[in-house]
């Protein structure tokens, strides 16, 4: 870039990138499962080894499991056999797709927020200490200014002001809905 030479991520961690926005957006436009399709199709030498290693690694498997399987699915996407019989036996990411199938399209990018979604969310990552430490943000250092020393309690913090956000919503809708059993 302008004469300097400029470090890049490798395609295969490129690749678990992609999945990641996509499921952090619950696929909710087709545009970035494409990208995946066509990103695979640029990339016919994919380490999927490495890929797969990288992902298990960083608690992104079904991620990556995911988004390959939908990429295939819905747009043909060149992704190894081993790999989708792998996704095929993941029980959590074919029940998955099927949500990501059947609403794609109809969310919106940031509209309520809704218990379906944030379960989503829970279900796509396989470690429970993953599920369970989404990252505090800004709102949780803001809400309560701790010192360096007590600052792993922020991890604290962020459950419970997210109960108090959104704990109400998410309380009425199982209420709208009691026969449907949260998994």
């Amino acid at each position: 870039l302008g004469g300097t030479e400029m470090p890049l991520l490798s395609p295969e961690c490129l690749l678990l990138l992609l999945c990641e926005h996509g499921a952090k957006h619950r696929w909710w436009q087709l545009r970035w499962v494409s990208d995946i399709a066509e990103f695979l199709r640029r990339h016919p030498a994919m380490d999927w080894e490495r890929a797969t290693a990288v992902a298990q690694q960083t608690g992104n498997l079904r991620v990556l499991l995911l988004g390959a399987w939908l990429a295939h699915a819905l747009l043909e996407g060149p992704v190894p056999a081993a790999l989708l019989q792998r996704a095929r036996a993941d029980r959590t990411v074919m029940a998955l797709a099927g949500e990501v199938i059947a609403s794609l399209g109809a969310l919106d990018e940031y509209g309520e927020i809704r218990l379906d979604i944030l379960l989503f969310h829970l279900r796509a990552k396989e470690r429970w200490a993953d599920r369970l430490t989404m990252l505090p943000a800004e709102a949780d250092w803001t809400m309560v200014a701790l010192p360096p020393a007590l600052s792993f309690l922020y991890f604290v913090i962020r459950p419970l002001r997210l109960l108090q956000r959104y704990g109400s919503v998410c309380v009425k809708q199982l209420w709208r809905h009691p026969n449907r059993r949260a998994t």
